[in-house]
């Protein structure tokens, strides 16, 4: 085993074809103690003998696609941020007009924007590379379609007080699952990214079940000639049930959403505070 040698293997499709059926015959009769074969595959496209190849002890990578590879990604980061691996603050707005826990007595939109540029401040002086501004005390949640004027209105003044108050980027997450309105807060306030829980594919969430909504953010983006606008995107999101998608594996997912355009993947653990496993 010390002497293994592996050798890579592109160009293999989805067909048992000529070229599959050669290179699998001299896979399968060699001596696999000395050589291995492994296999790359361009995209999230499937190729034919993969449970073979697996189960012989050959290894399947995905390489990301030319237009979508990991050094535009880390040129997305830049164009945000100062540095590669940035840190992000959050900023939890108090409930907003329009959810149940609002109370304007205790918590009035000027008391709600001026708490949100306090904590802005103070992540600042802390020194997070950016801040991402989010309805968390809406509880409960709506579902992104159900989202109203009232939210929008409100937190796009929020956003705007806090984008005026620091000299780092913010970003717009809008639960739950609230791309578009996320999207307009963004072009209304100047952020430079929104977070999406759910881009491709689904899951059941607090408000049910969640479908991916990125043919439709994608569109709704390009109407609001927002390309700068970047789309981070997260692949089996917390607090949340996966078994509907329990056959995909998560670098499946990821390459799911990053084929469908997504400009960054997220990755989460359980809940708030776990990281991932």
């Amino acid at each position: 085993m010390d002497n293994m040698r592996h050798i890579l293997i592109a160009g293999l499709t989805e067909n048992k074809g000529g070229l599959e059926s050669y290179i699998m015959n001299i896979y399968r009769n060699c001596d696999r103690d000395k050589v291995q074969f492994d296999f790359a595959v361009f995209g999230d496209k499937k190729i034919t003998y993969t449970d073979e190849i697996k189960s012989l002890g050959g290894r399947v990578f995905h390489i990301p696609r030319k237009k979508q590879s990991v050094k535009e990604h880390y040129g997305m980061m830049k164009k945000i941020f100062e540095v590669q691996k940035p840190i992000i603050g959050m900023i939890h707005l108090k409930p907003l007009p329009g959810s149940p826990n609002y109370d304007k007595n205790k918590f009035d939109m000027n008391a709600i924007v001026k708490y949100a540029v306090e904590e802005a401040k103070i992540l600042e002086q802390a020194g997070v590379n950016g801040l991402q501004i989010e309805n968390y005390w809406d509880i409960p949640f709506v579902k992104g379609e159900e989202i109203g004027y009232e939210t929008c209105a409100a937190m796009t003044a929020a956003a705007c007080a806090v984008k005026n108050s620091v000299n780092i980027p913010i970003g717009i997450n809008v639960h739950m699952n609230g791309g578009k309105a996320a999207m307009a807060i963004a072009c209304a306030s100047g952020a430079k990214w929104i977070r999406v829980f759910e881009f491709v594919s689904a899951y059941v969430s607090y408000t049910g079940l969640t479908e991916g909504i990125g043919g439709e953010l994608a569109r709704y983006r390009k109407m609001l000639d927002a390309k700068d606008i970047q789309l981070l995107c997260d692949v089996n999101v917390k607090h949340g049930s996966h078994f509907i998608v329990h056959d995909r594996t998560v670098n499946e997912l990821a390459i799911d959403a990053q084929e469908q355009g997504a400009d960054g993947i997220i990755i989460t653990g359980f809940s708030t505070g776990i990281a991932p496993t």
